[in-house]
């Protein structure tokens, strides 16, 4: 069986931020369908068959058209299908950032976005490690200010 390796595309700029693999397929089936691929076979090996019929899963995510182009390209090999956790977190942070200039605390984009407030303060930061101080409570009810201070990084031995 062939891998994906052995297959070379000019990948536009569009999809420059894609892992390789990826990028290859939404060369064919477009952008938003190869990250419909990632989102459903991310992190798995995904089989392509040298001819798909209008039952195959493919051709239910992709259409039978687009699957057919699919095949055509990559029929018979394994493509490893990569999750795109990277795009999700720029997302998210763009996100954190344009709702933070539009208003929001910080201790409001933390509860939303399921972070801490130290992390959102790493997203809005835009020098990281020159971080205010904020007031965060204590467990025992009295509010105290704590300096958010940048990890130092291991001496080498």
């Amino acid at each position: 069986m062939n891998n994906s390796d052995d297959y070379s595309f000019p990948i536009s700029a569009a999809n420059q931020d894609l892992s390789p693999e990826l990028a290859q397929v939404a060369e064919i089936v477009g952008r938003e369908n190869a990250l419909r691929l990632a989102g459903i076979y991310g992190d798995k090996n995904l089989y392509i068959p040298q001819v798909i019929n209008a039952e195959h899963r493919l051709a239910e995510i992709l259409g039978l058209e687009l699957a057919r182009a699919l095949s055509r390209e990559f029929g018979g090999i394994v493509l490893k299908i990569p999750t795109c956790r990277h795009l999700e977190r720029k997302h998210r942070n763009e996100s954190i950032v344009r709702l933070y200039n539009a208003g929001h605390r910080v201790e409001e984009l933390a509860a939303m976005f399921e972070l801490t407030e130290r992390a959102v303060f790493l997203i809005i930061s835009p020098q990281r490690g020159q971080m205010p101080h904020i007031k965060q409570l204590s467990l025992l009810g009295s509010d105290k200010t704590i300096f958010l201070k940048k990890r130092r990084k291991p001496k080498p031995k």
